[in-house]
């Protein structure tokens, strides 16, 4: 870990401890002086079981998007036990912190990672929730007080700040990592975090009000009970997508047994597809898509022969006839997969030329979708820098100056341009791959 990172770490950690003190001795002087402890008590057991279920448990709303539950308890305990508690709340439930990936299965737990970045995680969400709570009480916020429509403003204001506080320290923590620059780094989250902003703040605030009644401690925990049976469901939607995306992978395997000298070209394909993409700032429902075309773009080879693939001199006229029949073969054999149209359109269009001289139709840069030309770039620098049965692979280098050659005339100008922008990642993936 670079010094500077390690410094800025321990900086923020002990601003998060300072605040953290504070908060839990005030949190036990209110439970000290309570008229009723016994019940306060309870309820404190009862909302760190609530957190620490949150915690583990986000609720998806979508692959890259979740409701976060753990954030919205803890804004909820702020309006209504003040901020003290709350914290309180977080720093009990810390140790308790597992999840498990859903794509790899891996569990995550608060002892198997770092114990620098569980303390900075947990420092983080203590500072950004002290400083919602210091522009909830500047916005005339009091706890327990949840007067429509006057609690609204010091409510979004909690949780605006929350957000951007915990967002900036995070942004400083990836700058020194990487060198990231903090205003790209806000402009690829922001989008994400405001979305998660806008689906849980109202559940945050209902359930303030759920807290705020008699036993509404009790009632919350039935309030949970749908957010956690979405939650089961969408897993199960991520494994039958996980599946078909294995069934997919073998699917393109089956392609290269044929040619030897394209074993794992369909993956790295794939990889330089998505750099190019994200270079593009495609959306992610694109890149979605992009990623199934370009693992699939040469599945129609399966119907051409053997010695025509494997062929090591100059095909004949017929030979390339019969080639340039793969993309429409494609989609003769997806077609009846329950397969996105515009996945077969990428996968149909990927040979297609910027100046309208590609198969299989000859169309017009107009009709082509971006998909299919970053397709078209990736498909052809994996195939200049392999190996093939008639010549040897190019450099990167020279694979680039080949493409850029090409810019306007076989390539889109926008794909190229953000080919050679992402250049630095497209040679790590090849690296990777040639290992």
């Amino acid at each position: 870990m670079k010094l500077s990172k390690k410094l800025y770490c321990y900086a923020v950690i002990a601003v998060g401890a300072a605040i953290g003190i504070v908060s839990v001795y005030n949190a036990v002087l209110y439970l000290a002086s309570s008229a009723n402890l016994t019940k306060d008590i309870i309820s404190l057991i009862l909302l760190w079981a609530m957190q620490i279920i949150c915690n583990c448990l986000p609720v998806y709303i979508s692959k890259n998007l979740t409701i976060d539950m753990t954030f919205m308890v803890i804004v909820a305990i702020v309006m209504t036990q003040g901020v003290f508690l709350a914290i309180f709340v977080i720093i009990l439930a810390a140790p308790f912190y597992f999840e498990r990936d859903l794509k790899t299965g891996h569990v995550y737990h608060t002892f198997n990672m770092p114990p620098i970045k569980t303390l900075f995680n947990l420092a983080n969400f203590i500072i950004s929730t002290y400083c919602g709570w210091l522009v909830f009480k500047a916005l005339g916020g009091q706890a327990g007080v949840l007067t429509l429509p006057q609690v609204l403003l010091p409510y979004f204001g909690f949780v605006i700040m929350m957000i951007i506080v915990n967002m900036f320290l995070l942004m400083i923590l990836f700058h020194l990592e990487n060198g990231e620059k903090l205003a790209t780094f806000l402009f690829s989250t922001l989008r994400t975090i405001f979305l998660n902003m806008i689906a849980a703040a109202p559940i945050g605030f209902f359930f303030a009000l759920l807290l705020n009644m008699n036993n509404g401690v009790y009632l919350s925990f039935l309030f949970l009970i749908p957010f956690m049976l979405a939650r089961y469901a969408f897993i199960l939607y991520i494994r039958s997508k996980a599946q078909f995306e294995e069934m997919l992978r073998a699917f393109a395997k089956t392609i290269e047994l044929k040619d030897p000298y394209t074993v794992g070209h369909s993956q790295r394909v794939e990889k330089y597809s998505i750099a190019i993409a994200q270079q593009m700032n495609l959306s992610a429902a694109q890149i979605e898509k992009l990623k199934v075309a370009a693992l699939l773009h040469d599945i129609g080879k399966i119907g051409i022969e053997d010695n025509i693939l494997n062929k090591k001199c100059e095909l004949t006229k017929e030979e390339k006839e019969k080639i340039q029949l793969h993309p429409q073969n494609g989609v003769i054999i997806l077609q009846n997969v329950s397969m996105d149209k515009e996945i077969l359109k990428m996968i149909y269009q990927h040979h297609e030329r910027y100046d309208g001289k590609g198969y299989p139709e000859t169309a017009e840069k107009e009709s082509v979708l971006i998909e299919s030309f970053i397709i078209s770039v990736a498909d052809a620098y994996d195939a200049l820098t392999s190996n093939r049965p008639y010549r040897d692979g190019m450099s990167p280098q020279e694979a680039r100056e080949e493409i850029l050659k090409e810019k306007g005339v076989q390539f889109h100008p926008e794909v190229v341009d953000a080919f050679l922008q992402a250049k630095d990642k497209i040679l790590e993936i090849y690296r990777q791959e040639k290992e």
